[in-house]
């Protein structure tokens, strides 16, 4: 058992002297029988007048913590957007969003003649050649103006609140509005960015105020159908060298066109194989989900060719990025791998065809989305198929390469965000996007941070 003494500590005493100052520990007896005890503290269910009481309003809800706000400030000027829902330092809106907030103005407010709010986006291409700039151009894809206006009695009041619709295409397009996004490509980069501007403009020769905040968009998009889990056996005509399939509604049957060799022997052509990709018809998947395939190798006139070409069959998920200026003359593509396809299972039972049967996705940790501004920039997805034949026997046996448009959505068909538009709600950001490039765009750390609100968000709703 411990001292009675120990709950209590050591005094000390300062004592100063003519040459030196000494600290000096006072004597301390310990008593046992002598200890005071301590009563416990009484506790009750209601506090007392003079105890703290729990806030019932919590910091993200005051008004007044700006930490909690996107507050913007400038002389004579605040720009109030509203709180951070979604844990990032720069306003992010998705579809059907709606830039709202209130302007608070200071100053001399008689001299203010006209006050206006400006949604605007960009893309900002630029082309380098040996370190240089070769090339750059700037394109509006956005533009909304809002006038505020003073009171009926024609003063302005010290507080406006404004509300500002993003649109959803593109500014005399019509193709929809492209998500926030900052691209590199062998030498070229690519930019698209939104702001809202602020523009006070005063009267006589005094001084305008102005202010420009960044903002974030990242629209959704859905599959236009549910996905097909599994693509049924296709129906091989060996006579007319064809394959169908038995669920046309639903399933694409594709031809691989051959490519031949220069110096391949004319009778080798006569005994070509055929090469077909199945896939759901609807060519438009979330990036989340897996693409179903089944991929029919025929050769009915040297059977052991369709097995010899089975090893060789390579199929990819890949992302072709391009940017242009001056309207479309000069341009850059690049394609990127982001996924390979999972073979689960083949079907060789039948002489002279083999069907290769699994499913590609995403090996990206990223929402991905398919968007395009004609003659500006694109982002665009395809599946691509390479079946090559070993090189000796290259010259007798074709390759076969395909290269097949797909769309690829933020959400499937399905998705509770796309029932919350039909029903003219308006959906939270598509978040994921950001992780595409977010050193680029300056928020990596905020990933998790948005992530875990828009989490909290779908657990409320």
């Amino acid at each position: 058992m411990p001292p009675a003494h120990a709950d209590q500590p050591p005094s000390y005493s300062f004592t100063a002297g003519s040459s030196s100052s000494t600290i000096r520990r006072d004597s301390y007896i310990s008593n046992a029988g002598s200890s005071r005890s301590h009563p416990s503290p009484q506790y009750s269910p209601t506090a007392a007048r003079t105890e703290l009481v729990i806030d019932t309003q919590t910091l993200a809800d005051s008004p007044n913590i700006s930490s909690h706000e996107y507050v913007y400030n400038c002389k004579n000027l605040e720009l109030n957007l509203g709180p951070k829902i979604w844990g990032t330092s720069v306003p992010s809106f998705g579809s059907n969003g709606v830039i709202e907030g209130r302007v608070c103005l200071s100053g001399d407010l008689k001299s203010i003649a006209s006050i206006a709010l400006k949604f605007e986006g960009k893309v900002i291409t630029t082309f380098t050649e040996r370190g240089l700039v070769s090339g750059a151009a700037t394109t509006q894809i956005a533009s909304v103006t809002s006038s505020l206006l003073p009171s009926a009695a024609g003063g302005w009041e010290p507080t406006l609140a404004f509300a500002i619709p993003i649109p959803a295409y593109a500014l005399g397009r019509q193709s929809r509005l492209p998500p926030s996004l900052t691209t590199y490509l062998p030498g070229v980069t690519g930019e698209i960015k939104y702001a809202l501007k602020l523009s006070v403009v005063r009267k006589g020769f005094r001084r305008n105020d102005s202010l420009k905040v960044p903002i974030l968009y990242f629209p959704r998009n859905f599959a236009t159908g549910p996905s097909l889990q599994t693509i049924p056996e296709p129906t091989v005509n060996l006579a007319a060298l064809s394959v169908s399939s038995p669920n046309p509604g639903h399933v694409r049957v594709i031809e691989l066109e051959p490519t031949w060799r220069k110096d391949t022997p004319c009778h080798s052509k006569s005994r070509s194989p055929a090469v077909f990709l199945s896939l759901p018809s609807t060519q438009s998947f979330a990036s989340d989900e897996a693409i179903s395939f089944a991929l029919s190798i025929v050769s009915p006139h040297a059977p052991a060719i369709s097995k010899l070409l089975k090893p060789s069959v390579k199929i990819q998920l890949v992302k072709r990025t391009r940017l242009w200026i001056n309207n479309g003359k000069m341009g850059s593509k690049y394609d990127s791998p982001i996924g390979n396809a999972d073979i689960h299972r083949t079907d060789d039972s039948h002489e002279g065809i083999v069907v290769l049967y699994g499913d590609l996705r995403s090996a990206v940790n990223s929402i991905l989305a398919s968007w395009r501004v004609a003659n500006v920039a694109e982002q665009q997805y395809l599946i691509r198929v390479n079946v090559n034949p070993p090189s000796t026997v290259a010259a007798h046996i074709p390759s076969f390469i395909l290269e097949q448009d797909i769309e690829l959505c933020t959400d499937a068909f399905d998705s509770s965000e796309h029932e919350i538009i039909t029903m003219g709600g308006t959906p939270s950001p598509a978040a994921g996007l950001l992780s595409q490039n977010p050193d680029d765009l300056g928020l990596g750390r905020q990933l998790s941070n948005i992530s875990s609100a828009m989490s909290s968000y779908a657990a409320i709703r």
